[in-house]
């Protein structure tokens, strides 16, 4: 890395940010899109960031993760990709590190909260949350900071289209 990079990421560190968390899987572009669409909405920039097991390294990978990098840059987000075998400690940290304002990530295949976003939503209990489903809907979480004790169901709505 140069120094010219390092001195630029550390200068946008305190401005507001919607963060995409994605997976080394193509699909996860539908998460990119609608966190562009949050982050224009909410006049605030767009950080796209993948935790990968050290297992991982493979081709395959790399060319999934090229491709979201290549919809990451579309919308004027950075991507950064991490190898580290506990998801939650990076994103944890990431999250720490940057002004978030909204963390969005994808659903389980039965599209429901998975595990590591409950892990991550206990940690963060006031960490605005959005899953998108397969089909693009929004699933606008409410922080578990305000529900006090109470189960929830997520306020489903539409995510518009991409440009």
């Amino acid at each position: 890395m140069s120094r010219k990079a390092t001195l630029s990421h550390l200068a946008g560190l305190g401005e507001p940010v919607v963060i995409v968390a994605v997976t080394d899987q193509k699909s996860c572009d539908r998460l990119i899109r609608a966190g562009a669409r949050q982050a224009q909405d909410m006049g605030v920039g767009l950080k796209v960031v993948s935790v990968q097991p050290f297992a991982f390294l493979g081709l395959e990978l790399g060319l999934n993760l090229d491709y979201l990098y290549g919809i990451a840059k579309e919308y004027g987000a950075e991507m950064s990709v991490f190898y580290h075998d506990d998801p939650l400690q990076m994103i944890g940290a990431y999250i720490r590190r940057h002004n978030t304002r909204l963390l969005i990530a994808g659903t389980t295949p039965g599209g429901y909260e998975g595990q590591f976003i409950s892990e991550l939503r206990r940690a963060f209990p006031k960490q605005p949350v959005c899953l998108v489903d397969p089909d693009g809907l929004l699933y606008d979480l409410t922080p578990l900071a305000f529900t006090r004790g109470r189960a929830r169901p997520p306020k489903l709505r539409p995510a518009t289209e991409a440009e």
